[in-house]
């Protein structure tokens, strides 16, 4: 993985209903077709408020995974 597909990464936020009748929204962020990762929420609101430091924290770890090699 390079440093552009990291920065290049997909957000997708969708919402998914179970066969009780609650909502879960969830977030993929796509990093490459082997790099990819789903957040479960079941409050819109809360997931809105994470993202900066889900963001942040998926690219530091990809970062420091790509510079120890």
């Amino acid at each position: 993985m390079n440093i552009e597909s990291i920065l290049n990464g997909n957000l997708d936020i969708s919402s998914v209903d179970d066969e009780q009748g609650r909502r879960y929204y969830n977030l993929n962020i796509s990093f490459s077709d082997n790099d990819k990762f789903t957040i479960y929420k079941n409050d819109f609101e809360e997931l809105i408020n994470e993202i900066p430091g889900i963001i942040s924290s998926a690219i530091q770890a990809r970062i420091m995974k790509k510079i120890s090699g």
